[in-house]
């Protein structure tokens, strides 16, 4: 429970593996669900360290927490968790299962939470493994994956790792529809992804724009209805969300869709309150730094030295996985994830702006550094190109040991960090 919001994301998956799909909300609480009384116990435990830097908890809690089990049907209470229900419930079937199979099971709740960990682990794993079989990615993508905010939240059970490795199967399918003609097969695999990429991660609504540049380059109409079907589900969904989810947790006197109307309508209030949380200092290190990694709920740092370092090599994997296009597909596939890139990361501060910042707003609150890894992955692909044996790269070997050093680097620090904030 030490990545944000792995609370909520965890009790929504429970729900979904028990068929409960739509969260509910009882008069005077926000949306949730009815969850297990033994996994809300389990979960409230853990909540005890979140923030608090140095709370440990202690062997008796621990032994505690390991014995707790699964309780009877009616052993269940509310349980709000409204920041789930904008996503599309697809995306916690993995999760929903290792839950699943833990409880039928009879398995202790801690291990059925491991069980769980290492079913969404394994299966994003397998999606990169799939998605880099398609398409080799370059040394700045692997450098923003080896982050340790990446691998932290990669090895945690909540939906950033499954959901990024949901976006290398898009890029390196929509790279191959460039090429030749996908079968059904995999136009459902690319556009069943994006669905779910589209409905968890809204800043990532841009790439709702791929299976039509796929449409324009080949000249077919097939992609362009996959990528319709694809928009109608994706704003149907969202809609539905924005309009039922009650959550109370920033106390605003405007709503999510008036915010939105304001917004569109004075464009220009929005790039001068952009332009004034970029100029703060404060909040530029406090990207930067949750970029790379500041762990737990903002509460584990990095040990200092490690982010110029980490910052600098990062740098350098990008520039050697840079090459010049070869053809005109790779032109296209560039420039696509160049807009995508950019138009995502200002839908970041866009969707916090309407959705956590009180208004009138001077500054955009909520952003997170962890929120640009994909934007920063889609940044690596637009340096790298979809060409891996271009003749104007770098050597193989010269940009494999760059990875695997910074990797290296990248793993030394989290596994410090996590010793000086967890460890006994």
């Amino acid at each position: 429970m030490q990545s944000p919001d792995e609370n909520q994301h965890i009790a929504r998956a429970y729900l979904v593996g028990r068929g409960d799909w739509f969260l509910q909300v009882p008069p005077g609480k926000m949306s949730g669900g009815m969850v297990d009384a033994g996994l809300t116990d389990f979960i409230h435990q853990h909540m005890r360290l979140a923030g608090k830097a140095t709370t440990r908890l202690s062997p008796e809690e621990q032994t505690h927490l390991q014995a707790l089990t699964w309780q009877s049907d009616g052993a269940r209470s509310h349980f709000e968790m409204p920041g789930t229900g904008y996503y599309l419930p697809l995306v916690y079937l993995p999760h929903a299962l290792g839950l699943q199979l833990g409880e039928r099971l009879g398995l202790s709740i801690s291990v059925s939470y491991q069980w769980t960990r290492f079913i969404v682990l394994g299966s994003s794993v397998a999606l990169m493994l799939w998605a880099f079989s398609l398409l080799r990615p370059p040394s700045g993508v692997l450098g923003v994956l080896l982050l340790p905010m990446a691998l932290f939240q990669i090895v945690l059970p909540t939906l950033d790792g499954f959901t990024t490795a949901l976006v290398l199967v898009v890029l390196a399918l929509f790279a191959r529809s460039l090429e030749k003609d996908l079968d059904w097969k995999l136009q459902a695999i690319m556009n069943g992804c994006l669905l779910m990429v589209l409905t968890s991660r809204v800043h990532l609504l841009p790439m709702a724009a791929l299976p039509f540049v796929s449409a324009w380059h080949q000249r077919r109409a097939s992609d362009a209805a996959w990528g319709l079907a694809v928009l109608v589900g994706t704003f149907s969904w969202l809609a539905f969300a924005v309009t039922s989810t009650v959550d109370t947790r920033i106390v605003r006197a405007h709503g999510t869709l008036e915010l939105i109307h304001h917004y569109l309508a004075e464009p220009w209030d929005f790039f001068s309150i952009l332009a004034r949380t970029w100029l703060d200092p404060e909040l530029r290190a406090f990207y930067q730094y949750s970029f790379i990694g500041i762990l737990g709920w903002l509460d584990a740092l990095l040990v200092q030295a490690f982010y110029p370092w980490i910052t600098g090599s990062l740098l350098l994997c990008m520039v050697m996985g840079t090459c010049l296009p070869v053809n005109r597909r790779d032109v296209v596939f560039r420039l696509s994830l160049l807009a995508v890139s950019v138009l995502s990361f200002l839908l970041i501060f866009f969707a916090l702006l309407v959705t956590w910042t009180p208004h009138p707003a001077r500054v955009i609150a909520g952003v997170q550094g962890r929120y640009f890894i994909v934007p920063a992955l889609l940044l690596g692909y637009v340096l790298g190109g979809n060409a891996p044996f271009s003749p104007n790269a770098a050597p193989p070997w010269i940009r494999g040991f760059v990875a695997a050093s910074f990797g290296v680097l990248s793993a030394s620090a989290l596994a410090w960090a996590l010793q000086i904030r967890y460890g006994t």
